[in-house]
């Protein structure tokens, strides 16, 4: 498939714009979106003509926009409880899926129940010969982490412990107790995957408390050899101020930011020891690696199964939280 791929985004106000920033720049045609009224359409059309020269069309009826664009991939960024639907219907409308995190949520259903509607949903991608992938871009960070480790002459020791502190903005949700755990942890949940593939939680180390503006967990995770990683993940939403995003392994803690090379083009920046390096944006990187997959016949960065896993992570650990 060499020609260019036509893109559509579910949801592009928030996150979606820069899904779709993304696949224009990775050379992609981005002919539509999906909104929820006229008025939020032809706000966001602005936006993303200014951010990258839009001249597509906004819609609100969903399945017509797939009808009418036939579009190759779709990303789907609508809220974590109509992720399902909406990565369904794309689907069979013949699209390659790229779904934000979590691959879906619903609040009404137990963990189980939501585990078989998201293999429901995989079984559409393979009936349709699609790829479905969610879009969880922090293990794109791992092989900088790594780099890191070289540049300053440390070595990478076996994973014995992993640490992750991660902040949000709480956005239109208004994100608070366990919706914070279920937006932003299937990002640590995920580098942990890339770690230990094959790995499991000790479901009797579980220890989680939610409270309103933080989630803290610590868990066990047992490598398929019988290994163990100590596992802390710090969650939360901060209204104003610099947004900390830490990330480490066995101690070796990282800062995560991002900030416009001399080019203007957004770049990912890890801090270690007070220094600074600069890398692509992981989100640019998770889109460019789900792009190459559709063309074939490389893997996205977080396959549906793999998604699936997190999935069944994510619920296990909130199901032995403790809410304060």
């Amino acid at each position: 498939m060499n020609r260019r791929l036509k893109c559509a985004v579910i949801g592009a106000s928030g996150i979606g714009k820069q899904h779709a920033k993304w696949y224009h720049i990775e050379g992609c045609d981005v002919t539509a979106f999906a909104g929820t009224s006229k008025e939020s359409i032809e706000k966001t059309k602005a936006v993303l003509k200014d951010m990258f020269g839009f001249e597509g069309k906004g819609y609100i009826d969903i399945r017509q926009m797939l009808e009418a664009e036939r579009p190759d991939i779709v990303s789907v960024c609508s809220p974590h409880h109509l992720h399902g639907e909406h990565a369904r219907a794309a689907l069979q409308a013949g699209a390659n899926v790229l779904c934000e995190k979590p691959l879906l949520w619903m609040k009404d259903r137990d963990i189980k129940s939501m585990l078989r509607e998201a293999e429901r949903v995989l079984e559409v991608a393979q009936e349709m010969g699609k790829i479905l992938s969610m879009n969880a871009q922090y293990p794109a960070g791992l092989a900088f982490y790594r780099q890191v480790h070289v540049k300053t002459g440390e070595p990478m020791p076996p994973v014995q412990s992993m640490f992750a502190h991660l902040e949000s903005r709480g956005g239109r949700m208004q994100t608070e107790y366990e919706a914070i755990w279920v937006d932003l942890a299937p990002h640590p949940l995920s580098i942990l995957q890339k770690l230990v593939p094959g790995g499991r939680i000790d479901e009797n180390s579980i220890k989680c408390e939610i409270s309103q503006f933080e989630n803290v967990a610590a868990f066990d995770y047992i490598g398929p050899a019988g290994g163990k990683c100590e596992v802390e993940i710090r969650l939360g939403v901060k209204k104003e101020g610099d947004l900390i995003r830490k990330f480490g392994l066995n101690g070796r803690i990282v800062d995560y930011s991002g900030r416009n090379d001399e080019k203007g083009i957004y770049r990912t920046v890890i801090t270690y020891h007070g220094k600074d390096l600069m890398f692509n944006d992981l989100m640019q990187l998770c889109i460019r690696q789900f792009i190459k997959a559709v063309r074939g016949p490389a893997q996205p960065l977080i396959s549906a199964t793999e998604a699936i896993d997190n999935l069944a992570l994510l619920g296990m650990i909130l199901e032995r939280a403790k809410k304060k």
